[in-house]
């Protein structure tokens, strides 16, 4: 008979435990569709489904939507068909109990009207605490995986949107467990494209995340982006729109201690914004377009066939500064001494901006501007760093024409 209870209690608890494992994903699903419905200001959220895997520590959020509450746009801010959360077994070998989580396929969108009276963009919520809400423990790795980004005027015509898909993204050690001393022990990729547009980017850095102020070091560099295929865009905003040509951007930042510095550099390539043939345009258009297309023809490097600047960027996060005077000058360093390099510059890192001053005998703006003179690794690539040829050009009318 004593066997029998033991036996009986034996089988109770498994019983138990079954009855729970059944019933966690309920669980689970009943708790995050009421912090998607309750826990979001002007958001509302629902939740497909949930799958627990137990035996890896994670569970599996199916099909999340998430939809603005009363600001006219039809589609959904978020969908992402699956959301991954587990523990992260390697951190635990370091003593940390962390997890990591992976948004898979993740579609967000982002909404505007010109007049600024309607919006979705999300900026208003945050979203940091919103994941830490499904994950209990802290997180030390998030990533993205084939992931959209869509912004779009959805209130006006024409409309005008712009896609950005293939987006992936990594930001590890987060919480700083494999830090070994590092300054900026969280590495991070990321990498998107622009379908119909032809870009393509790609960026890398490193931060340090536990500081109230986040340091960090990047590199990013947008190349290819097709000018034409962007021209609903440009007349939207501008009332210009372009021929032909590319845009490329390359940038560096660095910020430590609340101080950053860096630079953004465009460079159009092969651009012409004025054809005399050109139909659908009032007589504003024709002649914003001709004076625009004069004044690229001015600034222009011809060898080169590019009109490039790098604006500066330095300062503190209370007052940023940007370098205007320096970045007009640098066009017309590009235009007729140095073509600026389609690359990035690899001129600054994490310690700059610790001493954003630098070097205590500076030469004067326009010695350092004209000078010719990179900071670039590769200062002896001849076939790119040629001057412009600017004894051979035709006329202004005949190379606009």
């Amino acid at each position: 008979m004593h066997l029998n209870k033991k036996i009986k209690g034996g089988l109770a608890f498994i019983i138990v435990l079954i009855a729970l494992r059944v019933a966690l994903p309920y669980i689970v699903l009943h708790f995050s569709n009421k912090t998607l419905k309750e826990n979001i200001e002007g958001y509302t959220g629902n939740i497909e489904d949930v799958d627990i895997a137990l035996y890896r520590g994670a569970y599996r959020i199916k099909n999340l939507k998430i939809e603005a509450v009363d600001n006219g746009v039809m589609e959904p801010f978020l969908e992402i068909p699956a959301i991954d959360l587990s523990v992260q077994w390697k951190a635990i070998f370091n003593g940390a109990f962390t997890g990591e989580v992976v948004l898979e396929q993740p579609k967000v969108v982002f909404a505007f009207s010109s007049s600024g009276t309607a919006v979705q963009t999300g900026e208003e919520v945050d979203w940091v605490t919103v994941i830490q809400d499904f994950m209990p423990i802290t997180i030390n790795r998030f990533a993205v995986e084939g992931g959209t980004a869509v912004l779009e005027n959805a209130w006006e015509e024409p409309k005008v949107d712009l896609t950005v898909e293939n987006v992936e993204f990594e930001l590890l050690n987060i919480r700083n467990v494999e830090s070994k001393g590092a300054e900026l022990p969280s590495p991070f990729t990321a990498s998107a494209n622009f379908p119909g547009y032809g870009g393509t980017f790609t960026g890398t850095g490193g931060a340090n995340l536990l500081k109230t102020v986040p340091d960090f070091n990047y590199d990013a560099r947008l190349e290819n982006f097709q000018l034409v295929k962007a021209n609903e865009i440009m007349k939207f905003y501008s009332g210009l729109d372009f021929e032909k040509g590319t845009i490329s951007v390359f940038s560096e930042l660095a910020m430590a201690d609340g101080k950053f510095k860096g630079y953004v550099k465009p460079i159009l390539k092969d651009v012409k914004i004025f054809a005399l043939n050109e139909g659908d345009r009032n007589i504003g258009q024709f002649f914003g377009e001709l004076f625009s297309e004069g004044l690229k023809e001015l600034l222009e490097n011809h060898a080169k066939d590019q009109l490039a600047s790098r604006v500066p960027i330095e300062g503190t996060v209370e007052a940023p500064e940007t370098g205007v005077w320096t970045a007009i000058l640098s066009v017309l360093r590009n235009a007729y001494i140095n073509a600026f390099r389609p690359k990035i510059d690899e001129t600054v890192e994490y310690d700059d901006a610790l001493n954003p001053d630098g070097e205590e005998d500076k030469p004067g703006l326009l010695k350092r501007i004209f000078s010719g003179k990179d900071k670039d690794k590769d200062k002896k690539d001849k076939d790119v760093d040629n001057p412009a040829d600017t004894t051979k050009k035709e006329g202004l009318l005949k190379r606009i024409f």
